[in-house]
């Protein structure tokens, strides 16, 4: 309405005659005057005048008749509208589906100048009248007007008409057509100016269209979701296509629709049906699915479901679940592959050919064994941190299952405390070596990780202290910062008491030292004789495995190491008097000068084997000793004589004894000769002590089992007892829950164990049953 502007009126003064206002000539007047403002006639009209005549209306109380006159003169006016050029439009069904759209933007934001216009005229009666009387100003009235002469127009579909327009070009652009967006988007704009019963509330985009586009899109993306599954059965094209659904969904409502109150209707409806309904099957797929993506990280495919699956679930429980069951899977297989190693080992020693190239040698190892299945676990829960740092923004929901998962395969594995001990000590006592303190402290880090997961503790510790003690006795550690930081970090892990014999072995190992050097100054003074420089380490019983504490291997010594054995204990003696010492040479080693045909050698070999090879020291080339003889001239056990004999007269490269016969095994039979004609590139040569082919000896390994189950028996009393004489009185149930739930730091208790455990405590009289309920236990104090 180019030729009309909005006037600026100025109320009248209110100098009016007493002469009564007839209505029907001042309507008449006005009337006209609203007719031509639709026309697009209105540059001749006097809107003062105008004004003046509502304002006089108002004046003389014709306030609602005006109000109701004028409500029917726009009513009347857009009918016409609606019959004379929406109808043919509708009815006539155009070419252009646009069309119908951009006549009716033309005709709403005609009618919305015009009720500007007209409610210029009428403002007094804003003023006064609607505010009074709680009516809607008079262009909010016609937006009223419009929308149901218009919109909701009993002789013309309309607005059906219109909805329907939309949601087809909203169809067309998801098949990947070009729409008019700006036609559409004015549209919107007018149906969500529109209100549906207040001018306040919502507007009829929201109650009347919205629901139609919800039903619709509903239909399009169920239909598209199980189309894309049927002609691509692929997971990653799924989720990707899922992802671009959705973002072409809000990028429409953002541009056309409405981004506050369409984008959730509809995004709720594509979680619903593309992913809720659909993403576990979609995950599952074999090859494609999430099992693929986490055997090949892919790391892309991890990330974008993780995002679906959070609009669907805070949980991600599908995540989760599937999580979990790939975790068990993937370490049941690491277990399998440890369990067929071992088995492969053992009856290749059966079958006497660990040294043969076809029969898995390399498999052979325990340690070996182990460390390989530390390794596989760690690269394993490394990958898995890996998926939670990139993928799964450290959620601590997936977090907690995969871990859950992990204890879970873990401690299926019978021997892990036994593997990650022998991790550690092969770290410690050779792995280590050339590191720096970084990669020294990841690799402890590593195994405390592993650590986490173990629910045999106890066993742990008994194990990890024999080969750190082991380790400290034989000089086997690389770095005892190593060994104090791998002890700190178990400490603070579960707490001093688990750590606390082990740090006396480090004390011990210290005043050792500081006696030693005592001791070589004694000497070096004259007040001690001593033929044979000697290093003692003395240990303390309570802190020291006790098959290294409490045991004292027999063997008779040379008589000039026993002068120095002796020389030693009086030295030691003199200063802590009252104390006994206890000699166990088995955990020693010696160097020796050995003189062959060739060269002299300098040979660092363990006590037993010194003692052993000095028996031949004058002796004539081509005498000899039995097994025997050895044996008695040593008294060493037969066990640890055989293991040192195969060392020194066995072992290719140590072979410092000539047996006969010749063979593997060691015999009551077999004879002794000293090996003048040994050679070697290395003027120092080290012998080790051949192995008895475990991780641990079966007497040992039973010895420390025993240890561990009779040590759970003392703990699980204590914990009943400790818990009963703080609760007084307590039923059978709510005991064993407690008593499980104090221990899980040490160990996870079997109900098995615990129940005769309580039965114990009952005979003994700690505890009695109640009189009234046998299934209560009362505490005796």
């Amino acid at each position: 309405m180019s030729n009309t502007r909005r006037a600026r009126i100025r109320p009248p003064k209110r100098n009016f005659s007493s002469q009564a206002v007839d209505f029907e000539s001042a309507w008449s007047k006005l009337s006209l005057a609203i007719n031509q403002i639709h026309e697009k006639n209105a540059s001749k009209l006097s809107f003062e005048e105008l004004y003046r005549t509502a304002y006089n209306l108002v004046l003389y109380k014709f306030s609602k008749k005006l109000y109701e006159s004028v409500q029917d003169e726009v009513r009347g006016h857009l009918e016409r509208i609606v019959q004379t050029e929406l109808d043919p439009l509708i009815s006539g069904g155009s070419s252009n589906p646009t069309q119908t759209l951009k006549e009716l933007d033309r005709i709403w934001n005609d009618h919305c100048l015009c009720m500007r216009l007209i409610s210029d005229i009428l403002m007094y009666l804003d003023r006064v009248y609607s505010k009074e009387t709680h009516m809607p100003l008079i262009y909010d009235a016609g937006l009223t007007i419009f929308r149901d002469a218009v919109i909701r127009s009993s002789s013309v579909p309309v607005g059906e008409h219109v909805y329907q327009l939309i949601i087809s070009e909203v169809q067309k652009e998801r098949e990947g057509e070009i729409i008019d967006r700006i036609a559409i988007k004015q549209v919107v704009n007018m149906l969500q100016s529109l209100p549906e019963s207040r001018i306040e509330g919502e507007s009829i985009y929201v109650t009347d269209f919205e629901p139609l586009l919800e039903k619709a899109t509903e239909t399009f993306y169920d239909n598209a979701a199980s189309q894309l599954l049927q002609e691509n059965n692929d997971a990653s094209v799924y989720i990707k296509k899922s992802q671009t659904w959705l973002d072409e969904e809000m990028d429409r409502c953002t541009m056309y629709l409405s981004e506050s109150t369409t984008w959730p209707r509809l995004s709720r409806i594509i979680d619903r049906v593309v992913i809720s309904d659909r993403i576990r099957d979609v995950m599952v797929m074999p090859h494609t699915g999430f099992t693929s993506w986490i055997d090949n990280d892919r790391y892309d495919e991890l990330a974008l479901v993780f995002k679906l699956v959070t609009r669907i679930s805070s949980e991600h429980e599908v995540i989760r679940d599937m999580l979990k069951d790939k975790v068990l899977e993937s370490g049941g297989e690491i277990n399998q592959v440890a369990t067929h190693s071992a088995e492969l080992a053992k009856e290749a020693k059966q079958q006497k050919k660990t040294k043969d190239k076809n029969s898995q040698s390399s498999l052979s190892s325990p340690t070996s064994i182990s460390v390989k299945w530390v390794e596989s676990v760690l690269e394993m829960k490394d990958k898995y941190d890996r998926f939670s740092k990139r993928c799964f923004g450290e959620n601590r929901g997936i977090q907690t299952t995969v871990e859950n998962a992990f204890s879970r395969f873990v401690n299926a594995n019978a021997k892990v405390a036994e593997f990650l001990s022998l991790f550690i000590d092969d770290h410690l006592k050779k792995s280590l070596k050339g590191k720096t303190e970084e990669e020294v402290e990841e690799v402890l880090d590593k195994a405390i990780v592993l650590f986490r997961f173990v629910e045999d503790k106890d066993k742990f510790e008994r194990l990890y202290k024999n080969h750190l003690a082991k380790r400290l006795l034989n000089g086997k550690s690389v770095s005892e910062d190593a060994e104090r930081a791998m002890v700190g970090k178990i400490k603070m892990e579960v707490g001093t008491a688990f750590t606390s014999k082990m740090e006396g072995m480090f004390k011990d190992m210290r005043i050792s030292k500081d006696l030693m050097n005592d001791f070589k100054a004694a000497k070096t003074a004259g007040t001690v004789g001593c033929p044979v420089e000697v290093n003692v380490n003395v240990v303390t019983a309570t802190h020291w495995p006790q098959s290294i504490a409490n045991s004292e291997a027999k063997c008779i010594f040379p008589t000039d190491i026993e002068t120095s054995k002796k020389a030693f204990a009086d030295f030691y003696l003199s200063r802590h008097n009252g104390r006994k010492l206890l000699w166990n040479p088995n955990m020693g080693t010696a160097d020796v000068k050995v003189r062959f045909k060739k060269r002299v050698h300098e040979v660092n070999m363990p006590t037993f084997a010194m003692v052993i090879l000095l028996l031949f020291n004058d002796l004539a080339e081509d005498e000899s000793l039995s097994y025997e003889e050895i044996r008695d001239a040593t008294a060493i056990p037969e066990n640890e004589l055989k293991r040192n004999l195969q060392s020194i007269a066995v072992a290719p490269k140590t072979r410092l004894l000539r047996k006969e016969p010749m063979s593997k095994e060691v015999s009551l039979t077999d004879r002794f000769y000293f090996n003048e004609d040994f050679e070697s590139n290395m003027a120092r040569i080290k012998v080790l002590a051949v192995s008895a082919g475990k991780s641990e000896n079966d007497e040992e390994n039973k010895k420390i089992l025993q240890d561990v189950n009779r040590s759970r028996q003392y703990e699980t009393e204590a914990a009943i007892v400790r818990i009963m004489k703080a609760r007084k009185s307590m039923e059978h149930a709510n005991l064993i829950a407690e008593v499980t739930r104090q221990l899980s730091s040490r160990f996870k208790p079997d109900p098995a164990m615990i129940k005769p455990r309580i039965d114990a405590l009952l005979e003994r009289e700690y505890l009695e049953r109640d009189a009234d309920s046998r299934n209560v236990y009362n505490y005796l104090a």
